[in-house]
């Protein structure tokens, strides 16, 4: 007795050390620099979008279709405490990912055991896009925390009948999908799971109460993405088998954690494939028993079912698949392949697969610091730097103002002296979140415009375009006709070329006008 006593508290404190392990990678991983990188676009508009209040508030957490509402809502709570640095701004979602190590640990614990776990653990640990998202002020990470425990407390509530796992699970679930849009399909993807347990041994009526429940929760969602239609993705381009940004190859590597590496991608593709054998084993000998196949049907389905869905749809109606999009799958991919291996026998070699695994993406997790998305706060220092009496600022696309202003606003207030932004035709202190919008000078303003400035610094963001045709996206062609119409509205008003400056993912032009400045 007093060996078993033994041996049960050395378990304990090993899979203690294994989760502080873990989570202590995860953190170490997401926390390194996490305010040097200048914030980027999306990260702008969710400070604008936070920094606003009363109607402005609620126009523009609707204005996205209701997607990250809940973030949005939660950030601007938060940053009147935290504060709005890129430090501040990105912790949520650094916290975020921190805590989805403990959830999926606790998470395979419940279905398999202590080393699934484990493995699982170190292996969501070292996901190289997940910490890279991680770091930014956006929604994806806190929707993948929430997903993660969803599938948690749901693999609770099925197997041990727990209602209070239930009301965790509806709890989660609705979370998930106010952090982002498309982490309810992930969540749909998890009760699909239930199709491979027995009638018998679900529990339907809790099942059925969950559903409904979950269901008038998310209708207000429901509601703000119909209402708002397919317009917010008309950016993603079509998919293709190799080469562009969002091909089936690159986002293939993005869902194993392998954006580098074509050998660690294949060996998590041929893991997960091995986890849907090994669902299709279970089914076999044991049927349809919720203990023994519940737990590859949930990781299976988590993986499969969101991704099998946008490529149907992306195929059949309209582009939907993006490296973004694919986000709250990302775990499944990583959980399933730490149950897999350490089912290797003998166990020494899965070990040693699971460490090999481990390092090489901690390595390209390390590859991904010191590089920037685009680099606003050098734009806004040179155009200050460099800047005259009277000169003017336009910004094509628009939501390139947001981050500018972001920078903007924080230089010392002896150095803001450039005058109101011409495009879009709103003042600095309006914070407003401008999101893919490419305007061009309305009419009747441009002969305002060449008298009050002089110089003219146009900032280009955006800069992809192709002209409309068959397979373009009608962003992409709606955006070539915009720039070309925003450089004829330039030359026709007189506006010459002088010099272009080019920063990451941001180009800098200054554009002169003989006409002298009015008094």
């Amino acid at each position: 007795m007093a060996g078993s006593t033994v041996d049960v508290h050395r378990r304990a404190v090993a899979e203690a050390a294994a989760v502080l392990l873990a989570t202590g990678l995860a953190a170490g991983f997401v926390f390194y620099d996490l305010g040097w990188r200048s914030i980027w676009i999306d990260e702008a508009t969710t400070w604008a979008t936070a920094s606003q209040h009363g109607s402005g508030l609620w126009f523009w957490l609707l204005h996205d279709g209701g997607n990250m509402l809940g973030y949005y809502t939660a950030m601007h709570l938060l940053i009147a405490i935290i504060g709005t640095s890129p430090f501040a701004l990105r912790l949520v979602s650094a916290l975020a990912y921190t805590a989805t190590v403990p959830c999926g640990y606790f998470l395979l614990r419940r279905l398999f055991d202590w080393k699934a776990a484990t493995a699982g653990a170190f292996l969501l640990a070292a996901s190289s896009p997940v910490v890279f998202i991680g770091q930014q002020a956006r929604g994806y990470t806190p929707a993948i925390l929430f997903t993660t425990a969803a599938a948690w407390a749901l693999s609770v509530a099925v197997l041990d009948r727990s209602v209070r796992a239930w009301i965790g699970f509806v709890a989660c679930a609705t979370a998930a999908a106010y952090m982002t849009l498309l982490a309810a399909l992930a969540v749909l993807a998890l009760l699909s799971a239930l199709l491979a347990v027995r009638r018998s041994e679900l529990e339907i009526r809790r099942v059925a109460t969950s559903v409904a429940v979950l269901s008038a929760l998310w209708a207000p969602l429901a509601v703000a993405a119909i209402r708002r239609g397919s317009g917010q993705l008309d950016w993603i381009q079509p998919l293709s088998w190799h080469g562009g940004q969002y091909s089936y190859q690159e986002l293939t590597w993005q869902l194993t954690s392998s954006p580098r590496s074509a050998v660690l991608g294949i060996a998590t593709c041929a893991g997960c494939a091995l986890g849907a054998t090994l669902l299709a084993w279970r089914l076999k000998r044991h049927g349809r028993s919720a203990p023994e196949v519940f737990g590859p049907a949930l990781l299976v389905a988590w993986l499969a079912v969101p991704i099998i869905t946008l490529v149907l749809i992306s195929a059949v109606m309209t582009p939907v698949l993006s490296d973004r999009y694919v986000l709250p799958e990302i775990p499944a991919a990583g959980l399933l392949l730490g149950a897999v291996v350490t089912r290797i026998r003998p166990a020494p070699v899965g070990l040693a697969l699971v460490a090999a695994v481990v390092v090489s993406r901690g390595l390209q997790v390390a590859d991904t610091y010191g590089s920037q998305i685009e680099n606003w706060d050098t734009t806004v220092n040179y155009v200050v730097a460099h800047h005259q009496q009277h000169d003017c600022a336009a910004f094509f696309v628009a939501d390139g103002f947001t981050a500018f202003d972001y920078y903007y606003l924080r230089l010392p207030s002896l150095l803001r002296t450039l005058v109101d932004p011409v495009l879009p035709a709103t003042s600095w202190e309006s914070k407003n979140p401008y999101v893919l919008d490419p305007e061009t000078f309305p009419p009747g303003t441009m002969t305002r415009i060449e008298r009050a400035c002089p110089r003219l610094w146009v900032v280009y963001t955006h800069t992809t375009t192709e002209a409309p045709g068959p397979g373009v996206p009608k962003y992409f062609a709606f955006k070539y006709l915009q720039l070309n119409h925003f450089r004829s509205q330039l030359e026709t008003g007189g506006f010459r070329l002088r010099k272009t400056r080019y920063f990451v993912a941001v180009t800098v032009s200054l554009y002169v006008h003989p006409l002298p400045a009015s008094p």
